[in-house]
């Protein structure tokens, strides 16, 4: 356990996947040539063949030769799958981050992971318009840093004045804030509007103040992905709840299906007295009292970005319809009598998406 440990917190982010690897390689092969010549030299004495210390330190330097020649091609694929040369990377405590450019954008990946694309994401841009059309709007808490557009919407947006942002990630963070990708988010990682948090969305959600923010914007994982179903639990949206102020909203990105999806709502609706969510945007809104949304200017702006995100409206007044009259509000008769997640019990993980 204490290497792993070890590894973890310090192979990994100063050494690299192949500076560690290449490391615990060579004192594998170095423990198990001191074994043999310590056996061999234990075999001289018992009237054995010769030792030949020459052959021992030749098989030293051809194990060590093997790790210095190995292709870097070869250790890229390892690391993220594909030798492509076109991939960003950052290596570090909490894994690995990158960028796969193609042309003028870039696929976003966390361990793996797709998590969203530069410039934008069809589907972030919908939710973008539900964010930035929040009557309230002064102090924003994003969570997940897979929606970098959505941050540099925010950061333009004179009516925000202040972005907290909370990703487990240490590495995207760092990959996002400079190079092309920075260019791509017009520096919006490095807005003063905008305070960066390396943690868990549990803990965070925990350790702040009461009636902090008007808006949560969540775009975390799927509810069925190993390790993230106490992230969609009752108990994370309550902490959620006491974190917003009364007139507060929470907004999510509808990232489930099937059961996933009853049991992720349940879990709202016993956190939040009203919970809606949109007929055709990947978008659910909970709230304590219905917002009252007077000024809807921010989503006529958005008009000449519509057909992006596939609204195509020639009436000026469709769009500020489409967000008003499309949400739903859910009751627990549509729950189908599933039950909210539970911290103690992540029987969600691992389930197919099954469409309804």
């Amino acid at each position: 356990c204490g290497g792993l440990l070890l590894a973890g917190f310090a192979g990994f982010p100063l050494l690299g996947t192949r500076g560690l690897l290449s490391l615990i390689y060579c004192l594998a092969c170095g423990s198990g040539i001191a074994l043999m010549a310590w056996i061999w030299r234990r075999d001289v004495q018992r009237g054995g063949a010769d030792f030949s210390g020459a052959l021992a330190g030749g098989m030293l330097a051809l194990a060590m030769m093997v790790a210095v020649i190995m292709p870097s091609g070869m250790w890229r694929t390892y690391i993220t799958g594909g030798p492509e040369p076109n991939w960003e990377l950052r290596e570090g405590i909490s894994g690995i981050a990158q960028l796969w450019w193609v042309e003028d954008h870039a696929d976003v990946r966390v361990n793996g992971e797709y998590v969203s694309r530069l410039p934008y994401l069809a589907r972030h841009l919908n939710q973008e318009v539900f964010l930035l059309a929040q009557p309230r709007r002064e102090r924003v808490l994003v969570f997940g840093m897979g929606s970098p557009e959505i941050i540099r919407s925010l950061t333009e947006d004179p009516g925000v004045l202040q972005i907290d942002v909370v990703d487990r990630s240490h590495e995207l963070p760092e990959l996002l804030a400079g190079g092309k990708a920075a260019e791509l988010l017009n520096q919006a990682l490095s807005s003063p509007k905008v305070r960066i948090f390396t943690a868990d969305a549990r803990i965070a959600a925990s350790l702040y103040e009461a009636a902090a923010f008007d808006v949560v914007f969540d775009s975390l994982a799927y509810a069925s992905w190993a390790g993230s179903t106490g992230v969609k639990s009752e108990s994370y949206f309550r902490e959620i709840r006491r974190i917003l102020k009364p007139e507060g909203v929470y907004l999510a990105g509808a990232d489930y299906s099937g059961e996933s999806r009853r049991a992720v709502l349940a879990g709202l609706m016993n956190a939040f007295e009203i919970v809606k969510e949109h007929r055709q945007a990947p978008i659910v809104m909970a709230m304590s009292m219905e917002p009252q949304y007077s000024d809807l200017q921010i989503i006529l702006l958005a008009q000449p970005r519509a057909e992006i995100f596939g609204l195509h409206f020639s009436d000026v007044n469709a769009l500020p319809a489409w967000f008003k009259n499309e949400f739903v509000t859910l009751t627990r008769e549509q729950l189908q009598g599933v039950t909210p997640i539970r911290d103690e019990l992540p029987v969600y993980e691992y389930l197919s998406a099954k469409a309804e």
